[in-house]
């Protein structure tokens, strides 16, 4: 099952959420819920099976918000958080409140951002998520602070954003879902929050910087 949805993660980060999402919600709906219902003498084999049911929940939901279908994905990010809170499953906890936080500033909900923002980086979500996946959820931080005005605040979730992917090594032991965040991923990202903060020629260098790195890559 976790292979299958690595599978479908590749799809997604290399072709875009039109593609392979009737299958990832077929198999959700279908084989998946099937696991979920079936009995388990290993607290173990549980958890990691509603860990992986979780992230094909977020996948779903990663897909719908991909297309503009956010209604659709606020359903599928809903289950996929209480599936991760079923498997005890901090960081993919923090990942999906993330993928809420992204929603929430491009959808204009501020204030919403910045709270679910926040709960992603709370406690154990933050401290046992992989180098590479705090420097992810740091930078969604960013963001959210910028639009919501908070300039200083903002900045300080840059740099701790750099520094967490400055951490990320070849050899972490890190899930597929964040294989994609890199330095251009990054650099676009703060971009984005240096726009928002109104610093056009930080994020004119930082787009630049972005599509550099891209190519590069």
């Amino acid at each position: 099952m976790r292979e299958t949805v690595q599978l479908f993660t590749r799809i997604d980060q290399r072709r875009g959420g039109g593609h392979a999402r009737a299958a990832v919600v077929q198999y959700l709906s279908s084989d998946v819920a099937g696991y979920l219902r079936a009995s388990y003498t290993d607290d173990g084999v549980r958890q990691g099976m509603f860990s992986t049911a979780g992230e094909l929940a977020y996948l779903a939901g990663w897909m719908a918000f991909d297309n503009s279908e956010h209604a659709i994905a606020q359903q599928y990010f809903a289950v996929a958080v209480k599936l991760a809170a079923e498997a005890d499953d901090a960081p993919l906890a923090a990942h999906i409140l993330r993928a809420m936080a992204h929603q929430a500033v491009d959808l204009g909900h501020h204030r919403q951002a910045v709270r679910i923002a926040e709960a992603s980086l709370d406690g154990r979500r933050y401290d046992q998520a992989s180098p590479r996946e705090r420097s992810l959820i740091g930078v969604v931080h960013a963001r959210a602070l910028a639009v919501d005005g908070q300039r200083t605040a903002a900045s300080r979730a840059l740099l701790r954003a750099e520094t967490d992917l400055a951490a990320a090594t070849p050899g972490d032991d890190e899930p597929g879902r964040v294989f994609f965040f890199g330095e251009a991923s990054l650099a676009h990202e703060t971009a984005c929050t240096l726009r928002d903060m109104g610093e056009l020629p930080a994020a004119t260098r930082e787009f630049q910087c972005s599509v550099r790195t891209r190519k590069a890559g």
